[in-house]
């Protein structure tokens, strides 16, 4: 046996079939294995195989489409090994799901510039190394069948910005064998493999749950047998492996039935507009309620979703796409259990509910939370002892802003994002804390700041878990209604606005799900909407929302959170002030800001002599003009620069000059609030799991 060992360099290794590759490659004798990751500092796994095999194992940073960094990552190679024998272009995205007459520019141009010119500049930086090092070097592209001219083609699944790269593909490792003689360049499938990809390929085509997909390590076995056994081969050219495994026949790819008639099957069908109940409740006061019925399509939608969803074995944090994060890495843990004696002793029911076709659908239902052995990837957060506020120490909870379909939500106007939320059996909910949202514009619209340029839509725990949307939006623009969403709501001089407290509950030792689902408002327009369900029943649903006007030129806040600010941080349900004034609603002057500020507590509603309202009646028109069952604009001060502008832009733009769209996650969880009164007294933590991003349109 040669005593020179196989230098093999893999891209994309620090997940799914990368990491399956250099795991095995390790395992190997005579090995020296190269493992490229866009993000070493956040590769915990392959930090754990290079303390496994040191020496052995190394760890290269290597970014798609970045030839400078790539050459730098081979120049690595060459000073720690002198050599290189096998190169494996592992890394790719799929992200966006939809058919070609959908699919935007963006989508095309960000799989090509990953699959396409990323494979290519990869290869421009080896390759000069490999023919150093060999006679018959190896450049083995992961092939996909989603690239099959004719296979791939035809099959109904929407994967046209996937599929077409991995066809381009295809065609360069053709062209590589062709003009580089002596290259062995075969691009290998290694069949129907379980990763992110396929995760949301089955919930745009649910049959798809039944096919026989392998796992990221029995495929990358696979892969490696032929990789080994590549050659040269004839004048033809490489042909296209794809390789069979356990649980399917040697031409499943080729002869799965049709899933769906066509790929317009999948899209959701155009629906009558949802029915309309009307309630009245007559009491001291008459009220008219319009409400639609939440299990039903509210809005028809000419395209599929766009769906991200969290990987159940995710090891780091890459498919976040995180943009800043702002404070608090040391507080988060990826880890795949919670200690047994956290859970409450008796099952609590719950029930995971999905908006991935406009209607919330409930996914899965349990009787209490899983085992600890059985959970899937866990976000653990730290709250040290006596923190709360990011901006004082000890520095507890973390923040960072996140955007796993950066093409998708470009211009979108309906987003829904849900998760679950685990609070222990014996958690100090204190006076309250911070939990993720959706935002919208720039960094920073938290801590009191205006929400002029930007917005945020995060939740709330408050005392013994009462919930509530803690809403970032321009407070100044907001119809009345707002400020009188039950069971209590609390609208001060800020921007930050506590919506609807206590509507659902945070419950100790159990499972929370939670999804919220932002609708923009017609910039200049009181068009927009939200709505709040937790653990699968509607909590909250708001119409007539005000998000954004047109923004002018801002810089991201870089920095942290600083969360002094929002009197809907500082008020509280019980203090003395607030029981001496339920029900009376309360307009307090702020020269300094120009508009009102509103207290209510809707509870306890005093006698108006029998008059009829219509929640309909606080919402505003285009002419604002007031009167039953017509709109009128919210009450303001006389600083007229805090005036809604209207804007022809359309709904769902985001850019410097015009109002805040969609900008992604905004991962925000900590005690406060700010001052020692919302210190936690111990140290403590929550874990949160099933993140989902959807965009409906």
């Amino acid at each position: 046996m040669s005593s020179t060992p196989t230098v093999y360099l893999v891209s994309g290794s620090n997940r799914g079939i990368g990491s399956g590759l250099v795991t095995l490659l390790a395992a190997r004798e005579n090995t020296v294995v190269f493992c490229g990751c866009r993000n070493p500092a956040a590769a915990t796994d392959l930090d754990a195989l290079v303390a496994k095999h040191p020496g052995k194992v190394h760890i290269v940073k290597i970014v798609s489409g970045d030839l400078e960094g790539n050459k730098a990552a081979v120049e690595e190679v060459r000073k720690i090994a002198g050599r290189l024998d096998v190169a494996i272009a592992n890394a790719a995205i799929g992200n966006y799901l939809g058919p070609a007459l959908q699919t935007p520019p963006e989508a095309m141009r960000e799989h090509f510039e990953v699959n396409v010119i990323g494979t290519l500049v990869f290869f421009q930086a080896v390759y000069p190394l490999l023919k150093a090092s060999t006679e018959t070097p190896k450049f083995i592209p992961i092939a996909s069948g989603a690239g099959s001219m004719t296979d791939g083609a035809r099959f109904p699944v929407p994967v046209l910005a996937y599929g077409a790269s991995k066809a381009a593909e295809n065609y360069l490792a053709r062209k590589l064998w062709f003009e580089c003689p002596g290259l062995i360049c075969v691009p290998i499938e290694p069949g129907g493999t379980k990763t992110g990809l396929t995760e949301t390929v089955i919930q745009a085509v649910p049959q798809m749950a039944n096919y026989p997909f392998q796992s990221a390590e029995e495929a990358a076995a696979n892969l490696l047998k032929r990789i080994d056994e590549a050659e040269r081969g004839g004048d033809d050219g490489p042909g296209y492996w794809l390789l069979p495994y356990a649980g399917a026949e040697d031409d499943v790819l080729l002869d799965i039935p049709p899933l769906v008639s066509s790929v317009l099957g999948i899209l959701p069908v155009p629906t009558e507009t949802a029915p309309i109940i009307t309630i009245t409740v007559t009491t001291t006061v008459t009220a008219t309620t319009t409400v639609t019925e939440a299990c039903s399509p509210s809005i028809t939608s000419s395209s599929p979703p766009m769906i991200w969803r969290q990987s159940l074995t995710m090891t780091d944090l890459d498919e976040w796409n995180i943009t800043n994060f702002a404070c608090g890495k040391q507080n988060l843990n990826i880890v795949s259990s919670i200690p047994l004696p956290l859970y409450a002793s008796a099952p609590i029911a719950t029930e995971l509910v999905s908006l991935t076709n406009d209607i919330p659908i409930i996914i899965a239902r349990g009787p209490g939370p899983l085992p600890p052995t059985e959970s899937p990837s866990l976000l653990r957060i730290t709250y040290p002892i006596h923190s709360s506020d990011p901006s004082l120490t000890p520095l507890g909870g973390a923040d960072f802003y996140s955007n796993p379909l950066s093409i998708a939500l470009k211009n979108a106007t309906s987003v829904s994002l849900s998760y679950s939320v685990f609070f222990p059996l014996e958690f100090d909910f204190v006076r309250g804390g911070k939990l993720p949202g959706l935002y919208g514009g720039a960094y920073g619209c938290s801590g009191g700041k205006s929400a002029e340029e930007c917005w945020s839509s995060r939740l709330m725990w408050r005392r013994e878990g009462a919930g509530e949307l803690y809403l970032y939006a321009p407070k100044a623009a907001q119809t009345s209604a707002l400020c009188s969403t039950p069971p209590l709501t609390i609208c001060g001089s800020a921007d930050g606005q506590s919506i609807g407290r206590g509507s659902f509950n945070f419950t100790r030792g159990a499972w929370t799900h939670v999804l919220q689902r932002v609708t923009l408002n017609t910039p200049g327009e009181w068009d927009g909407e939200f709505e709040l369900w937790a653990n699968g029943k509607r909590v909250i649903k708001l119409d007539g929302m005000y998000w954004r006007k047109a923004a002018t030129p801002s810089t991201p806040d870089e920095g942290h959170e600083d969360e002094t600010g929002g009197a809907g941080d500082e008020s509280e349900e019980n203090s003395p002030l607030l029981d001496q004034l339920q029900g009376i609603l309360i307009e307090t002057s702020s020269l300094s800001l120009g508009y009102s500020g509103f207290l209510l507590k809707p509870a306890l509603v005093p006698s108006m002599n029998n008059t009829t309202l219509s929640q309909t009646a606080l919402r505003p028109n285009a002419n604002g003009v007031a009167g039953a069952g017509t709109h009128r604009p919210p009450e303001r001060g006389t600083n007229t620069s805090l005036k809604p502008k209207t804007s022809k832009t359309t709904k769902g733009a985001t850019s410097p000059h015009g109002p805040p769209g969609f900008s992604g996650i905004f991962f925000s969880t900590f005690f406060g609030g700010s001052g020692p009164e919302w210190a936690t007294p111990e140290e403590t933590w929550t874990w949160f799991k099933d993140f989902e991003l959807v965009v409906h349109y």
